[in-house]
């Protein structure tokens, strides 16, 4: 993976939705349940990038701007970062959609760049205000949110087993609030009902 990618991956997410549109309009029975006005999209490291990408961050790779597809309604990033060199307010001010940003405190340097976790919260710190959410687990690192613990068997410690439960109970919630309109699903984000299932030294906030 390389940074030049990034426009190619921005180009494959429009495709995709693209043929998502074309194959409900044609019958196609494997989208009859797809809904084209209520898409999320997420992903996790350079797949988190592309989900920032496509939501409207903007980028010396774009050419200082984003790859905004409007037709994405909600969005997710595992292990978000903030790698360009445009400022932080400049690159995350326009994205304004439902975003739940996720990382741990061990969630650093994969690529030998010296990021550390912190600066996987200045998407979020930099995004406007509105459906925003940000979880930072203790002791979670880059790879827990990809199915497994870095450098060794997936979910092989009880903490993974707990990070990745606390994952899936967050997201589908956020899910469910963003593209369903479920009012109790945002409620209980909101509210303090998710905050209460994490450990004591993981942090939640919203906006």
């Amino acid at each position: 993976m390389t940074v030049s990618n990034l426009g190619l991956r921005v180009g494959d997410v429009r495709f995709v939705i693209d043929e998502v549109s074309r194959r409900k309009s044609a019958g196609e029975a494997t989208f009859a349940n797809a809904d084209p006005g209520r898409l999320g999209m997420s992903g996790h490291s350079f797949g988190a990038q592309t989900t920032l990408a496509v939501t409207g961050q903007k980028s010396p790779t774009l050419g200082g701007q984003s790859g905004l597809d409007l037709r994405i309604t909600a969005a997710i990033a595992f292990s978000p970062n903030a790698r360009n060199k445009l400022r932080p307010e400049r690159q995350f001010g326009d994205i304004r959609l439902p975003f739940f940003s996720i990382t741990g405190t061990k969630d650093g340097s994969i690529l030998g760049d010296g990021t550390q976790y912190q600066d996987r919260i200045v998407p979020y710190r930099n995004m406007p205000v509105g459906g925003k959410y940000l979880v930072v687990f203790d002791e979670g690192d880059h790879m827990v949110f990809g199915g497994h613990a870095l450098g060794s068997k997936r979910g092989d410690t009880a903490r993974d087993r707990a990070i990745q439960a606390l994952v899936k109970a967050g997201t589908l919630a956020f899910w469910n609030a963003a593209l369903k309109g479920d009012e109790a699903a945002e409620t209980w984000l909101r509210a303090g009902g998710f905050a209460a299932q994490l450990g004591t030294r993981d942090r939640f906030e919203s906006k």
